[in-house]
């Protein structure tokens, strides 16, 4: 019975060892083919695109994006490549001429482009072929579409410059943006109205998310109110683009408004002085660059009008400090 119980466990035990012996001897076998299967793939491209695969997002119907891949050649030979070829006429290649060869380790730029011709997604390949490898390296390129949006947009639906001195003038800036997809060309910008204009160039073209500022200006020269309209002139949709204008004129005044502040404890550049014509309104600045003083005296004020102040120090680097407390004055 011992001597059975002997053999018995050595048999277990071999049968076992051998069962396991087998499986390391397969998986060492699956491991060399992957590792073979590997370095053949690997032979087979010498050529890395970086990056590997590209994709479009939105792109207005008939406008033309592209993006730029780079190509390595990770071989130690010269490399030939001899052609470039989209799969898609949506997919241009441009930047490139074929054949042209790589040393090794050197790279080369080209461009895909895409320009859909209507509102779908599309997925497509740009084949590079080489002469170190039967098969083309592949770029996977995918990309969608929209219909083209030319939007225009402003900060404010209406501007009042307040009541500004007959013989001055006042100057505010609307903010002008491109909410569409597309570029949107501005032809003109005009404004009906006694005494309102604009100020430099209105024609100017806007990509998808730019902005400007349209300078307008007021300058009375009588007394009493004046209602106009700006009308921004585009191939946006719903053009002209309208905002209401509005200003009122007043004898100027002969007296002047004195600011004084307490000078500021740490080192300033210097301050910024704002005017509004209502309370807590449209802050404007009074002078392009900061005063050197803590002082300031307005005039060509119109008589009879309470105007608004608030102050800001600046410092080297043109950064603002927090707005003092407005300050309000009636001038006689």
């Amino acid at each position: 019975m011992h001597g059975a119980s002997f053999r018995l466990g050595v048999f277990v035990f071999a049968t076992v060892f051998v069962a396991m012996a087998g499986r390391v001897e397969r998986a060492a076998a699956e491991g060399q083919e992957a590792a073979g299967k590997a370095q053949k793939t690997a032979a087979a491209h010498p050529l890395e695109a970086t990056p590997s695969s590209v994709s479009f997002e939105n792109v207005p119907v008939g406008e033309l994006y592209t993006q730029m891949v780079r190509l390595c050649n990770q071989s130690n030979s010269r490399l030939r490549i001899a052609n470039i070829v989209s799969s898609a006429q949506e997919f241009p290649v441009s930047g490139v001429t074929v054949p042209v060869d790589l040393e090794p380790g050197a790279n080369l730029n080209f461009t895909i482009g895409y320009k859909p011709g209507s509102a779908r997604n599309l997925a497509g390949r740009i084949s590079v072929m080489t002469n170190l490898s039967a098969a083309p390296l592949e770029i996977d390129v995918k990309a969608t579409a929209a219909a083209k949006e030319f939007g225009l947009s402003v900060n404010q639906m209406s501007v009042d410059f307040g009541v500004v001195a007959v013989g001055n003038k006042d100057t505010k800036e609307l903010e002008v943006e491109n909410r569409g997809n597309a570029d949107v060309a501005i032809s003109k910008i005009t404004v009906s109205g006694v005494s309102f204009s604009v100020i430099g160039d209105s024609s100017i073209q806007l990509g998808p998310g730019q902005r400007i500022s349209v300078r307008l200006q007021f300058n009375p020269d009588n007394a009493g109110s004046r209602d106009g309209k700006v009308s921004i002139f585009s191939n946006a949709q719903d053009s002209p683009l309208e905002i209401a204008v509005s200003g009122a004129g007043a004898a100027m005044s002969g007296h002047t408004v004195e600011l004084k502040w307490d000078e500021t404890l740490t080192s300033v550049a210097g301050y910024n002085i704002y005017r509004s014509s209502e309370q807590d309104g449209s802050y404007a600045k009074l002078e392009a660059s900061p005063v050197a003083n803590a002082s300031y005296t307005d005039k060509g004020l119109a008589a009879g009008h309470t105007y608004f102040y608030r102050i800001m120090a600046v410092d080297a680097t043109n950064v603002e400090s927090d707005s003092s407390q407005e300050i309000s004055v009636t001038v006689p």
